[in-house]
């Protein structure tokens, strides 16, 4: 059984279009801005000095907020208010479709308890299929991180969709971002992306367009698993230190499970698009 986002569920239901999706993510997205975004638009910081938080939280992982305060650029007052704003301005998926008028507010109501069932039947089989592995505490590290640097750094919001235990093959626009683990035992964890997707992650991540560049798109990914790893493997790496070889590409018609035997892979999924986060191990 996997697990969907919302507009997923209704999209698969039959309830609403791929048009309409799409348009209620647009107006979602523009309406959800980030703490930085409202703090420049109302003056508190500047460009410059959101962004050097901004490199701070990727380096750290915190909430932007904190750092804000502790690097001296914002007082706790004003990252409440802002948050406040932030919370107030904040539009549901669910809230856009009736404001569309694709349906009343009764019928969002079962549709929503109806997903919410779903959701629940699916987080404890996820749950259970996750902790059920050897490495099952440290996949959930990984899984966390992710979740939380994707919605922090690369501004999307992820979640875990379906588990697979067979290989998977790439297709053709998706590349494997990997790297190997000492725990001490190896294992491999890794990213399979579309193009799409990698160039969307590496835009946020390095907050410029390199959408024609893609050697640079590439190599912002690799930091951003690398990144990822650093901060989901603290603690579960021997003597405490992690211990990670450089981060590897592999294109359509690479052997990704080699000379692993065991197969792990999490579906992960956008409002718009999947991707696969693997783990191998022998």
């Amino acid at each position: 059984m996997s697990n969907k986002f919302f507009g997923q569920y209704l999209l698969e239901k039959g309830v609403i279009s791929k048009e309409q999706l799409l348009t209620a993510i647009d107006v979602q997205q523009a309406s959800n801005l980030t703490l930085g975004t409202i703090a420049i638009n109302k003056g508190y910081l500047t460009e410059g000095q959101a962004e050097l938080i901004n490199l701070e939280q990727q380096r750290t992982d915190q909430r932007f907020g904190s750092l804000a305060v502790s690097m001296g650029y914002l007082e706790g007052k004003q990252v409440s208010e802002l948050f406040i704003y932030q919370q107030r301005k904040r539009k549901f998926f669910g809230e856009i479709l009736v404001e569309q008028q694709i349906f009343d507010k009764t019928v969002l109501l079962e549709h929503l308890e109806a997903h919410a069932d779903l959701k629940k039947q699916s987080a404890l089989m996820l749950d259970g299929a996750i902790y059920a592995h050897q490495y099952g505490k440290l996949i959930a590290d990984i899984i966390g991180t992710t979740v939380r640097l994707f919605l922090r750094i690369a501004k999307m919001n992820i979640q875990v969709s379906d588990i697979i235990f067979e290989p998977v093959v790439l297709q053709a626009k998706q590349l494997a971002f990997s790297q190997e683990a000492e725990l001490p035992e190896k294992i491999k964890i890794g990213y399979i992306m579309g193009d799409k997707l990698t160039g969307a992650v590496a835009n946020n991540f390095l907050n410029i367009d390199v959408s024609d560049n893609p050697e640079v798109s590439q190599d912002a990914v690799c930091e951003f698993l690398n990144m990822v790893l650093g901060n989901a493997l603290a603690g579960h790496c021997k003597n405490g230190h992690t211990v990670l070889a450089p981060p590897a590409i592999n294109e359509p018609g690479s052997d990704l499970k080699e000379p692993y035997q065991s197969v792990f892979n999490i579906t992960m999924v956008t409002p718009e698009q999947n991707f696969m986060l693997f783990v191998y191990n022998h």
